[in-house]
């Protein structure tokens, strides 16, 4: 019965995470998991319960990687099964420092978890699978008040909250009393309070916006890898946003390897976008799949973003190199140490990082512009805003996914991304989500998963630097240094 209440505890977490609106589930889902590590007095069994809660909730979240499009079931289970067994590692690594910081009995031992689970969330980033996508902040992206926080603390701020009320209220139905029910009412109700004053204090952008047209054309994945048809999708993505292109149009935006290096050779490719686009004094930002041979004459392929107007066509166009890579969809992790492994083939792209923060300057506009997956990383992104980026844009492909969830949670996260940093956001998709972000994490624009169509929107532009842009994961660094106090004490205590 046990290990079917922690299974229960695991799933009802992973299903606030999930696009149906559950995201209050997560207030309560750690109760049984809190309950048994508390009351397990061995370590060999608090690492038992992290294993079956680590690998229900990573494989219910992440179980859509079966269904990728670009690879066979089987491949799509095995990366299933790899990623949730290296993932539910950060879950065996809390129940560890929980029993050794437990031996401190300076407070209810249980009060100690929303420290551990934050560092473990936070130092878990620096590793190969250590994307935030998992990270139980994720299932409040939805209520807008309360994430107004991450402007401070980051994402880390209410997964810590999220830990803290879980523990209050195991505590409160352990011995219900009045002291300890206030001080559940004062903590759940504290960042509500808190992001409603961080919202309503925001000022009204007062720069002239950019014109924008994000391009959605929808295009299916059999028809973007078939090399009959060069200009076709083209084409496609020309007469899709046409229906919202105008005079005023500033920027057209086209999603993630819209376009390869050898249109940009062909001249029948050239012809069309420049035409259609270029010559009516509008910049195109488009994904591209690029390539370009190093000094071996060895074949070196990116994922990127470049930069075309009618002047730089015939000259260096501006270009980004995406720097976060998707392991093993993207390269295979560990290669820059063990080159022999690029030999593997389970259809991965085998691209390389780039290694510049590249802010584009269009009009003036400075536009921080990454590809895809880069969107769920929030030190990249601040690396792009301190680099001067003044708007957020996403270049994305979704299309390896046509049903939810994986388009639902990868889109969510650009919302935290405009809170942080108080930027407007523009995610442009194949298919998946595209949409319009106001610095409020509000949704303006929304195209849906499966459709095509255009979004024109203006763009006003941020140069402000919030907390969280100048100073980080701070708050998520004190609670490593607190951890980091418990177990000193744990060592002391035992020397």
């Amino acid at each position: 019965m046990k290990y079917f209440i922690i299974s229960l505890s695991a799933l009802f977490m992973s299903l606030s995470q999930q696009p149906i609106g559950c995201g209050w589930l997560a207030w309560v889902s750690l109760i049984p998991l809190i309950h048994f590590l508390y009351n397990s007095i061995s370590l060999k069994e608090k690492v038992y319960i992290s294993i079956l809660w680590g690998i229900v909730y990573h494989s219910s979240i992440l179980f859509w990687m079966i269904f990728n499009l670009g690879t066979t079931k089987f491949l799509g289970l095995i990366s299933l099964i790899l990623a949730t067994l290296v993932l539910s590692v950060n879950i065996i690594f809390i129940g560890i420092l929980y029993h050794l910081t437990s031996k401190n009995k300076i407070i209810k031992t249980y009060y100690y978890l929303p420290i551990i689970w934050v560092s473990i969330e936070y130092l878990r980033t620096f590793l190969i699978l250590g994307f935030p996508w998992v990270s139980i902040a994720n299932s409040q992206v939805h209520y807008n008040i309360l994430a107004q926080n991450v402007e401070v603390t980051g994402i880390y701020g209410i997964s810590f909250w999220i830990v803290l009320v879980n523990v209050l209220f195991y505590d409160l139905y352990g011995k219900f009393n009045n002291r300890k029910l206030t001080r559940v009412i004062i903590v759940f109700i504290f960042p509500w309070i808190s992001g409603y004053a961080l919202y309503y204090l925001q000022d009204k952008d007062r720069l002239k916006p950019i014109n924008i047209v994000s391009v959605q054309p929808n295009i299916h994945l059999n028809e973007k890898r078939n090399p009959k048809f060069p200009n076709q999708n083209i084409e496609k993505l020309i007469r899709v946003g046409s229906t919202e292109i105008n005079k005023n149009t500033d920027l057209i935006l086209f999603p993630e390897t819209a376009l390869s290096i050898m249109n940009l050779y062909s001249k029948s490719s050239l012809k069309l976008i420049k035409e259609s686009i270029l010559d009516n004094n509008i910049s195109l930002l488009t994904g591209l799949n690029y390539f370009e041979y190093g000094f071996d004459n060895e074949r070196i392929n990116y994922n990127s973003i470049i930069h075309l107007n009618s002047e730089n066509m015939i000259q260096s166009p501006e270009i980004y190199h995406k720097i976060k890579l998707v392991p093993l969809a993207e390269r295979m992790p560990l290669v820059e140490f063990f080159p022999s492994l690029k030999s593997i083939n389970i259809g991965q792209a085998n691209f390389e990082p780039g290694d510049e923060y590249k802010v584009f300057n269009i009009k003036n506009y400075k536009i921080g512009a990454m590809v895809c997956y880069e969107s769920t990383f929030p030190q990249l992104n601040r690396n792009f805003v301190n680099n001067g980026a003044e708007i957020l844009m996403y270049f994305v492909n979704d299309g390896w996914y046509e049903n939810p969830p994986q388009p639902q949670q990868h889109a969510k996260q650009s919302i935290y991304r405009a809170i942080e940093f108080r930027r407007p956001i523009v995610r442009c998709a194949n298919t998946g989500i595209s949409q319009v972000i106001d610095k409020t994490g509000n949704i303006i624009h929304e195209i849906e998963l499966n459709n095509e169509g255009a979004i024109a929107a203006s763009i006003s532009p941020s140069s402000s630097i919030t907390f969280y842009a100048k100073y980080g994961d701070v708050f998520a660094i004190i609670n490593v240094l607190l951890l980091s106090i418990l177990l000193g004490l744990y060592f002391k205590r035992k020397e």
